[in-house]
């Protein structure tokens, strides 16, 4: 992750391996929604430290 600024704002780009992974997290976190697996909404987050987290 890197991170830049643009018109006075932080941003940070991603890199690839860590794109899959968070697209990875947040596609088993969709099996955990309930009342219904995979129905619903699930997140997967990557702090500034670069720990990740799921929820749903």
């Amino acid at each position: 992750m890197t991170e830049k600024t643009l018109n006075n704002k932080i941003q940070y780009e991603l890199t690839e391996a860590e794109c899959k992974n968070l697209l990875k997290l947040a596609k088993e976190a969709m099996s955990k929604t309930y009342p219904i697996a995979n129905q619903g909404y699930a997140v997967a987050l990557l702090t500034k430290s670069g720990n990740t987290y799921t929820g749903v």
